[in-house]
């Protein structure tokens, strides 16, 4: 890995224990969701602003309550207040000159849940000894499965971690949190983000009809010109890495103008959309992340 890019990583994820720090502190309940979410962000700008470097969210802060496993983040009026019983995920990234570090940590109050966090804590330590420069990445599923199994949960199947890049937050490889035969290898210059998913239902997640979340995907002509006001703005503020709705609360638009011109942009294949992703009504899902770099013969968690 070049001696530049290796740097990047390690600051981006220096401001990342940092936010992590700072959530651990801001997340109580009884707080609006959207009061924390911005915090965090605001913190994270900051931070950044302090290298003087380029770099900034690699993503909007994700919150995902109970059931919802990824890609929920609050709505430009949220009001939704985070409960003592919530499970919440806070799932934060960072990137500097467009090299992320990528990382979550599972939050609950009432510790109803303080098993199910423990163990995917462990899952997530225990995958994190498996990444070796030249060990197979299917390693990773034989240990997180079997663990989370024995603590008596399963594992969210169809959420693996996945490789980080410049400017890209999901890159090769895919990395499986089951038992599988899949191939590939650990490499020199990787950056990976481990993230078992640990939930109480069925073991699957699927699409929801809920939106928040969107990335720029082809930039072609399109005839609404409130949808070129939110286009210019998204290449301008976040180049191809995935922004939220409510961060586009400075262009002034209505809200039917605001949703007209994000539906024509995705319809057009110009924006990406992230559907918020859910077990199961009534499970929980837990979540744990950090990012690794491998520097030759070296495996360095960043944050």
């Amino acid at each position: 890995m070049d001696y530049s890019v290796r740097k990047n990583y390690e600051l981006a994820g220096k401001i990342h224990k940092a936010a992590m720090k700072k959530a651990e502190k801001n997340v109580q309940p009884e707080k609006k969701l959207l009061n924390i979410a911005e915090e965090l962000e605001q913190f994270l700008l900051e931070q950044v602003a302090e290298t003087k470097k380029e770099g900034g969210l690699a993503f909007p802060v994700n919150l995902s309550v109970n059931h919802e496993a990824a890609h929920a983040t609050p709505g430009i009026s949220d009001e939704t207040v985070l409960l003592q019983t919530d499970l919440l995920k806070v799932d934060i990234g960072v990137h500097i000159d467009g090299f992320i570090a990528d990382g979550a940590k599972s939050f609950n109050f009432s510790n109803d849940h303080a098993k199910q966090i423990e163990a995917n804590e462990a899952a997530l330590e225990a995958a994190l000894s498996m990444v070796k420069p030249g060990a197979e990445i299917k390693k990773v599923g034989e240990v997180v499965e079997p663990l989370l199994e024995k603590a008596g949960f399963k594992v969210v199947s169809n959420l693996t971690g996945h490789g980080v890049a410049e400017y890209v937050q999901h890159a090769p490889p895919s990395v499986p949190n089951v038992r599988n035969n899949s191939f590939g290898k650990f490499e020199d210059g990787m950056a990976i983000a481990i993230e078992p998913f640990a939930t109480t239902g069925r073991g699957t997640i699927a699409d929801s009809s809920q939106i928040e979340i969107f990335s720029v995907e082809e930039e072609r002509s399109v005839r609404d010109p409130h949808a070129r006001k939110i286009l210019e703005f998204a290449k301008a503020n976040f180049a191809s890495l995935p922004f939220a709705e409510r961060q586009l609360a400075e262009l002034k638009l209505s809200e039917f103008s605001r949703k007209v011109g994000l539906r024509e942009l995705v319809k057009a294949g110009v924006l990406h959309s992230y559907p918020v992703l859910v077990e199961q009504k009534g499970a929980f899902v837990s979540q744990a992340e950090k990012t690794v770099i491998i520097d030759g013969n070296e495996a360095i968690i960043i944050n």
